[in-house]
């Protein structure tokens, strides 16, 4: 009889210790819940654990969706609230004007990205290197030393690549769509392919035969690159509750085996390159003139290609199959570009670089895509150095080292207050007559690239890239949604690259 008394106290005294570590818990997860508010900041209800995005936890939905509820419901009364991502205060932005003072006149107050201080440059060094997990001088040198890859000289010297990647796609498209089994093609998947083969043509040289029908590893690596592993996953959740453990733990985002591939991918085209005795005016040229100039080592030069990748193949690729999913369902538009193309460029001669980036209604047709489809759902700031702004409709707020503002860019961008009938695909909302993009950049309404230092260093080569890849499809081929195609389907919880998903798409060669 002791021997159960003392194992039944023994239970007791163990389930006392957890009842009192949850109770614990659950205060510490509360602990915070005054930050805002002891700021002057409205700060709406939210779940202990979740927080104000419970889609975060339970992954059954987009943080844009829930950012936009939030944006909906609060924007006509409020400038800004301060919200919880998990138990981490977060500063959502609605007012445009804060949002572009945030992004450009208080750069120097918020220099970092959400994910800086979090990942680990040693395990994650191809990450861990690129300049959007940088601040300060760090940054600034990073930044520097790519800006040149970027020039307009630089992107025009890549047109034959897109010229010879595009050969290879639309013969591809001939190929396939004549198949038996044939239902269409994946919009994302096609692009991503397009884009895939002009970025890696031009970083390492090296053709991934993805239009050839065999396994490519290219391919399989950049999708794997940009697949965030398991253990990222978990850390970005215990971060968000217990923000302390960036202190003494960092994140790995690449999947294992990634830094390897890319390294020895990088290190075999420079040495090909400087082999053949070879000079061309392609960015696999500016890194050897990189590494040669002593600016950077080889695991500097693998992430820099890394970058190029990331900056230049996903989210160029969805914008141009969300532009080819917008075409096929408004023909109209469709029509009408396919007319100045062949108006201003009746002859395979006239298809030049400088000719398709003259187009303007293409170039309405693009920015409409990006505020539609934009590849970004928000944008992120992480306060560096202290400040106390005078915000609009509220008093004056005080921002520490560590304060992370969220800015709804999907929100802002289909605000009826700033486009008309916002949900409706509408390229002359961008004409010159109306102002062009410059009056929506002006009014701080429209960034697809983001605002101020941070600007995506690479948004011009997407822009080339981009409407290089419309302009040939639009001349060749009439396109259509295939019939297995769901129109507005929502986005994959996980996704960090916003798309269209479900999009599949018919080409009629004209």
């Amino acid at each position: 009889m002791w021997f159960c008394e003392g194992i039944c106290g023994t239970l007791s005294n163990i389930l006392l210790i957890i009842a009192v570590i949850l109770a614990l818990h659950y205060v510490y997860l509360l602990s915070n819940r005054n930050y805002w508010i002891n700021r002057g900041v409205f700060s709406p209800n939210s779940g202990a654990l979740f927080g104000n995005l419970p889609g975060q936890v339970n992954g059954k939905r987009h943080i844009m969706y829930e950012l936009d509820e939030l944006y909906k419901k609060y924007k006509s009364s409020h400038a800004y609230i301060g919200i919880f991502n998990f138990r981490s205060p977060r500063f959502l932005v609605f007012d445009p004007e804060v949002a572009k003072d945030i992004l450009v006149k208080y750069f120097k107050n918020f220099q970092g990205t959400e994910l800086y201080g979090k990942i680990d440059e040693k395990s994650d060094p191809l990450l861990g290197g690129h300049m959007f997990v940088h601040i300060g001088e760090k940054w600034k040198n990073t930044r520097q030393s790519i800006s040149p890859a970027f020039t307009n000289l630089r992107i025009k010297a890549t047109h034959p690549i897109y010229v010879n990647v595009y050969e290879k796609m639309k013969n591809f498209i001939k190929n396939e769509g004549t198949k038996k089994n044939f239902s269409g093609f994946d919009a994302k998947d096609l692009c991503a392919r397009f884009t895939l083969s002009v970025v890696s043509n031009s970083i390492y040289n090296v053709d991934p035969k993805v239009f050839d029908g065999s396994e490519s590893e290219i391919l399989a690596r950049a999708q794997s690159f940009l697949t965030p592993s398991k253990k990222f996953m978990i850390f970005s959740i215990l971060y968000s509750i217990y923000p302390f453990l960036t202190k003494y733990f960092k994140m790995t985002f690449t999947q294992p085996g990634s830094e390897k591939f890319f390294l020895n991918l990088m290190m075999d085209s420079m040495r090909q390159r400087e082999a053949s005795g070879i000079k061309n005016l392609d960015y696999l040229e500016y890194l050897i003139g990189l590494k040669h100039r002593k600016e950077i080592d080889d695991l500097g030069i693998a992430s820099h290609g890394a970058s190029f990748l990331i900056d230049g193949y996903d989210t160029s690729s969805n914008a141009i199959a969300a532009a080819l999913y917008e075409l096929a369902r408004n023909k109209k538009i469709q029509s009408k570009l396919r007319e100045e193309i062949k108006s201003k460029m009746p002859n395979d001669e006239d298809f030049t670089y400088d000719n398709i980036m003259a187009l303007d209604y293409l170039d309405q047709i693009w920015h409409e895509t990006l505020r539609c489809h934009n590849p970004g759902s928000y944008l992120a700031r992480l306060c560096t150095d202290p400040i106390t702004l005078n915000l609009p409709k509220e008093k004056k707020v005080h921002f520490i080292p560590g304060d992370v503002v969220y800015i709804p860019v999907q929100s802002i961008f289909k605000d009826p207050e700033y486009f008309n009938n916002p949900l409706k695909f509408s390229p002359e909302r961008f004409a010159p007559e109306n102002g062009g993009v410059k009056a929506f950049m002006d009014r701080g309404v429209f960034f697809p690239f983001g605002l101020g230092p941070r600007i995506c260093i690479g948004n011009r080569f997407a822009l080339a890239q981009g409407k290089f890849g419309i302009a040939a499809l639009i001349r060749d081929f009439e396109v259509s949604l295939n019939p297995k195609t769901v129109e507005d389907s929502e986005i994959h919880p996980q996704a960090i690259i916003v798309g269209v998903t479900n999009c599949f798409l018919e080409f009629k060669e004209i």
